[in-house]
């Protein structure tokens, strides 16, 4: 029966969560700073996305999932197609939360911020950042 190396993937969620709070930051000024010319907030929601999307990817790979070897471009395909689907979706929460049920804006872009990192988390730990190379990394026998 294999394990799960809790430790190993434990310190995978903390690096995940450091790599979020810095990318939130750079999407919080990206957003922040835009907001501020007074345009849409969809706009400048997804501007920050964007932005904020790159420098994910780069420390996740760099620093997040360093130890899970594999091609970079196939999984920079996937982190950029699950990251804008996750992005769209943050949209439709936004919509709904703004538009919709007439919540403050902060409201509708912070909970789509919550939605798009514990989801996101989950994706790139079991599917962009997961190879048959690093079956054994993780599981111990």
């Amino acid at each position: 029966m294999k394990k799960v190396d809790l430790k190993a993937e434990f310190w995978t969620a903390v690096k995940y969560g450091l790599v979020g709070v810095l990318n939130t930051l750079v999407f919080a000024g990206v957003t922040l700073a835009l907001s501020r010319l007074k345009i849409h907030y969809s706009i400048y929601t997804g501007v920050g996305y964007i932005i904020a999307i790159t420098f994910s990817f780069i420390m996740n790979l760099k620093f997040t999932f360093s130890r899970f070897p594999g091609k970079i471009l196939p999984r920079a395909l996937k982190f950029i197609g699950v990251s804008i689907s996750l992005m769209l979706i943050v949209q439709g929460i936004q919509f709904i939360t703004i538009e919709k049920l007439n919540l403050p804006e902060l409201a509708g872009v912070l909970t789509g911020m919550v939605f798009y990192t514990g989801t996101g988390f989950l994706i790139n730990r079991l599917w962009v950042f997961k190879s048959k190379e690093t079956d054994n990394d993780i599981i111990k026998k």
